[in-house]
């Protein structure tokens, strides 16, 4: 998925989620998140759903203990949102789409080397401080705690390392 287009009335989709049909629509349910998000900007939904929506972003928004203020799209910011709200709000609304679904399609986000036999830049946070997004290796592993997967050993021993984030399950 490329993301909603500037018009915001429709959603590109990659090759990658075409040929890739189960990461795919997890995708597919990010990207419509953010259509969400847009229409309750809009106020074209009710403002009872719109609260529980905040609920949601509220949530997702308190997994980052160290919070970068400046949100850099007023088109996808609410009130209350840190920089990387946005994002982490579709991940929880794709995780919520397909729960039951034993790939776990944020993997496909993890770099590997050259010759695919390790990951690369494995880290919780992300450096860049004007991405909207959360790292790759902190989107893997909120995807297996909302999709109430045993997280692998490895990734737990990261998650006890850093302090900066928190793990509660938002549903």
């Amino acid at each position: 998925m490329k993301g909603l287009n500037e018009a915001k009335d429709n959603i590109a989709v990659s090759k990658f989620s075409c040929t890739h049909p189960t990461q795919g629509k997890s995708v597919a349910a990010h990207e419509l998140g953010h259509a969400i998000s847009y229409a309750f900007y809009e106020k074209k939904l009710s403002p009872e759903s719109y609260e529980e929506f905040k609920k949601l972003r509220a949530c997702a928004d308190s997994h980052h203990k160290q919070k970068i203020t400046k949100a850099p799209n007023p088109i996808l910011h609410h009130p209350g949102d840190s920089l990387r709200t946005e994002e982490d709000t579709a991940d929880l609304i794709a995780y919520r789409t397909f729960p039951d679904t034993a790939n776990i399609f944020e993997c496909a986000l993890l770099e590997t080397s050259g010759d695919g036999s390790f990951y690369k830049d494995l880290s919780l946070e992300n450096k860049e401080t004007r991405d909207t997004h959360s790292s790759s290796l902190f989107r893997v592993i909120m995807e297996f705690v909302h999709k109430k997967k045993k997280v692998p050993e490895s990734c737990l021993a990261v998650m006890k390392e850093d302090p900066k984030f928190g793990y509660e399950p938002c549903f």
